[in-house]
């Protein structure tokens, strides 16, 4: 029986010009974009694709229509020997042709990623302030590339119970998904997974988190390094060094083990708009008149959750201090805009 193509794939991983495939099906291969996509430019992890065998590229490249070919005689099935997640491609062992590449819904720069739709935030317990700190820059970042933020906390068996519970209620309060998690005991899988299920989801976390630890606690089989602490400063190594995406059990979804998204500066934002980005500041209700930046205004419902602790106070000043960063920026922006749009492009 034939097989009808073009058909759908996702991009696993990229390596020079190549890419490695999943299919529909589940059957994964190694693929190189036709000519005339390698000049309009580069495929992307989390690309979605039409592929087609290597033995029908030389009709599509002259623009006839792959339609339903019968099974090629010869042409090895797609891999489905490789011990995935994990393996290592044969990349001398190309197999289909990618003709075409779907429109992105979202694309990350810093790291070169497409169509994620949450970002995981991984921070380790005991949280700290300037934990605390990159977790609200995080979010901000997330929700301003379009992103849903979600926050785990790490480690959960080096933290108090008390201490614990007051960093998850704080962030749940403020209107983001939290998990709590422990790869030693176990904790808070379920509900991780959960929050994972049906994503492709970015991951982010400094050095030393537990990011790694928690992709081969996620998914059984998975067998990747993870760092050792440096003797020097006593932190995590960064161990990912390049993006790929890894399935969850089940095929619900998957994880971009993605280098370099928790260092991302903060874009320049609007100042008037970067209250939007603490979802906890619209629950207090409406100030009395538009423009209000939550500083110094009379009668400001945000200033006035926070004097009654509806709104956290250490996510009050975490704001205060972005704002303040978002206030110079914007004037730079106007004041010296060559430079400015060459950081916004930088951070984008």
């Amino acid at each position: 029986m034939g097989e009808a193509f073009p058909r759908p794939a996702l991009v696993l991983r990229c390596l020079g010009g190549f890419a490695y495939i999943q299919l529909e099906d589940g059957r994964r291969a190694v693929a190189r974009p036709l000519g005339r996509l390698r000049r309009q430019g580069r495929l992307v992890v989390g690309d979605r694709v039409q592929v087609i065998p290597v033995t029908m590229q030389g009709r599509d490249e002259q623009g006839q229509s792959g339609g339903t070919e019968e099974a090629i005689a010869g042409l090895p099935p797609a891999s489905t020997a490789h011990a995935w997640p994990g393996e290592a491609p044969d990349w001398s062992r190309v197999e289909y042709a990618i003709c075409e590449v779907e429109p992105r819904q979202h694309q990350l720069e810093r790291p070169l990623v497409a169509n994620i739709d949450q970002v995981l935030l991984v921070h380790p317990l005991p949280l700290d302030e300037a934990g605390a700190k990159w977790i609200d820059r995080l979010t901000v970042i997330a929700q301003q590339r379009e992103v849903r933020p979600v926050i785990t906390l790490s480690k959960a068996d080096l933290a108090t119970p008390a201490e614990t519970s007051r960093w998850a209620k704080l962030y749940a309060e403020a209107g983001f998904p939290v998990a709590v998690t422990s790869v030693r005991s176990g904790q808070g899988a379920a509900e991780l997974y959960q929050l994972l299920k049906g994503h492709i989801t970015a991951l982010a976390g400094p050095s030393g988190a537990g990011k790694t630890s928690l992709v081969n606690w996620l998914i059984p089989g998975l067998h990747l390094p993870t760092g050792e602490l440096s003797r020097r400063t006593g932190r995590g190594r960064q161990t990912t060094r390049e993006a790929q995406l890894l399935p969850l059990p089940g095929g619900s979804g998957w994880i971009a083990d993605t280098p370099g998204f928790g260092a991302l500066p903060v874009p320049i934002i609007d100042p008037y708009e970067l209250a939007r980005y603490f979802p906890e500041f619209g629950a207090a209700g409406s100030c009395p008149y538009p423009g209000c930046l939550h500083v110094r205004e009379p009668a400001c419902t945000v200033r006035a959750a926070v004097a009654s602790g509806r709104v956290a106070s250490v996510r009050y000043q975490h704001y205060l201090e972005l704002l303040g960063q978002a206030q110079e920026r914007w004037a730079h922006r106007f004041t010296h805009p060559r430079s400015s749009r060459n950081k916004e492009d930088g951070d984008a």
